[in-house]
């Protein structure tokens, strides 16, 4: 390889226009893209909606309930010393029972009308979707044993892209008048928000 070859080599690595394969790149670092794929999309489509609706629809709420509640009864139906979660990790994933019998104790008209009842509500509803990284990692924990090792300034990155694109979900939901028309609205099937642009 001549000086200027080598040059070039140099350059194009330095400026990233060598891609690297497949079989190069990490498998911790696969784990975490596919992870934040994954559970980006889930926050986006919730933190949309509550941008645009101002509430999370119900059906999201029994999803993370039926992972949540499944991971957690099929932990428990195996013997203690192969169980893949402690204590935090059952308590954590439980948040979402909690959520669900506060709704049969409490009754619709009652949390609506008392602020207490009603904030209650709310914090819980948030730590229900505060867990969804937890869970999704103690998933993929469970089916990929070598993430466990993933580093935790990779868990950082991983929530941090989670938050900016919940944040992202809710600003584009709550000025969806900028984005999308009422039509493409009544065109999915979904009501019609208020401040949606005709």
């Amino acid at each position: 390889m001549t000086n200027l070859e080598e040059l070039e080599q140099e350059f194009e690595d330095e400026i990233g226009l060598n891609e690297p394969t497949l079989d190069t790149v990490d498998v911790t670092i696969r784990n975490y893209v596919v992870v934040a794929v994954a559970l980006s999309i889930a926050t986006w489509d919730i933190a949309f909606n509550y941008g645009v609706y101002g509430v999370v629809f119900y059906h999201r709420y029994f999803i993370i309930w039926v992972i949540c509640t499944a991971t957690l009864l099929a932990a428990l139906l195996l013997p203690q010393s192969q169980r893949p979660i402690g204590f935090w990790g059952a308590l954590a994933i439980m948040i979402p029972s909690i959520w669900l019998v506060l709704i049969l104790v409490l009754p619709g008209d009652a949390a609506s009308t008392h602020i207490a009842l009603r904030v209650t509500r709310v914090i819980v509803e948030i730590v229900t979707i505060l867990t969804l990284p937890y869970i999704s990692y103690l998933l993929l924990v469970i089916f990929q044993p070598q993430a466990i090792h993933i580093p935790w300034r990779l868990l950082l990155r991983l929530f941090a892209v989670i938050i900016a694109i919940g944040i992202l979900g809710y600003v584009i939901g709550s000025n969806n008048h900028l984005f999308i028309t009422c039509g493409d609205f009544e065109i999915s099937g979904q009501d019609i928000p208020t401040n949606c642009r005709e």
